[in-house]
C-alpha cells in the first residue's frame, strides 16, 4: 500500500532511515541509545541509524544510495554539516550536498526531513583551548547555516527539525547542567532530548498507524 493515505492526505511512517554524522550515530553512547534508536522504540517503527562518526555531507551523499535508498524507507531524516563547518568548508558546498540528497529522496518518493544541528558548547570549546576568535567565527557559521536550512526547507517543501533552537530550550527546561560530553556531542540525557524533539516535530505531521507497523 502507498505510504500516502490519499483520502486524508496523511503521510504514514513505518520505516525511517536517519543519515548523518556522529550526532546521529550517537558518539559517546551505545548506538541503540542514540536518538534514532530511541525514536524507533518510542514510536514502534523501524528506525535505521546510518550516522557515521566524523562524516561530512559529501560522505553522506556518496553513501546515500547504499545507506538510504537501498532500504526503501518511506521517511528519511538528513542531518549533517557540523563537521563541514568545524573544518572550514564553505556553506554553499554543504548546502549543495543537502540539496542533492533531498532530490534523491524525493525521486524515491520519500517523506524528507532535514535536521538543523545544534550549536556546540562554545564556552566549553574555549575552555578546551580553541581560540576565541575561531569560536566566534564558528558561532556565526552555525547561525548562518540554520538560516540557510530553514529557507531551503521552505523552498523545497520538506520538513525541518530544528535541534539548534529546541535542544538548548528543552535542556534548560529539564534543568540539565551538562549538555555535551566534549563541547560537541550530547550526553546520554541529550540524546533522549533529541529523540523527543524529533518525535514531537514529526508526529505533528505524520500518522503512525498500528496496522502499518
Amino acid at each position: 500500500m502507498n505510504n500516502i493515505n490519499e483520502r486524508k492526505g496523511v503521510w504514514i511512517m513505518r520505516k525511517l532511515v536517519c543519515i548523518g554524522d556522529s550526532l546521529t550515530y550517537g558518539f559517546g553512547a551505545c548506538k541503540d541509545d542514540a536518538w534514532p534508536g530511541i525514536v524507533g522504540q518510542r514510536l514502534g517503527i523501524c528506525s535505521i541509524n546510518k550516522g557515521q562518526n566524523g562524516d561530512f555531507t559529501s560522505g553522506m551523499a556518496a553513501r546515500f544510495d547504499e545507506d538510504v535508498i537501498a532500504f526503501k524507507p518511506d521517511t528519511v531524516m538528513i542531518m549533517g554539516g557540523s563537521n563541514d563547518i568545524l573544518n572550514g568548508w564553505p556553506l554553499y558546498r554543504t548546502m549543495g550536498f543537502i540539496e542533492e540528497m533531498t532530490e534523491a529522496s524525493k525521486a524515491a518518493k520519500m517523506q524528507v526531513w532535514i535536521g538543523i544541528p545544534m550549536n556546540p558548547d562554545f564556552e566549553m570549546l574555549v575552555l578546551e583551548g580553541m581560540p576565541e576568535q575561531m569560536v566566534r567565527r564558528l558561532k556565526e557559521k552555525f547561525t548562518e547555516y540554520r538560516e540557510l536550512l530553514l529557507e531551503f526547507c521552505k523552498e523545497a517543501s520538506v520538513g525541518c527539525v530544528d535541534f539548534q533552537k529546541e535542544y538548548p530550550r528543552r535542556m534548560s527546561m529539564e534543568n540539565v547542567s551538562q549538555w555535551f560530553i566534549d563541547g560537541v556531542h550530547p550526553t546520554a540525557k541529550g540524546y533522549h532530548i533529541m529523540a523527543e524533539i524529533f518525535a514531537d516535530t514529526v508526529c505533528m505531521n505524520i500518522t503512525i498507524l498500528e496496522e502499518f507497523k
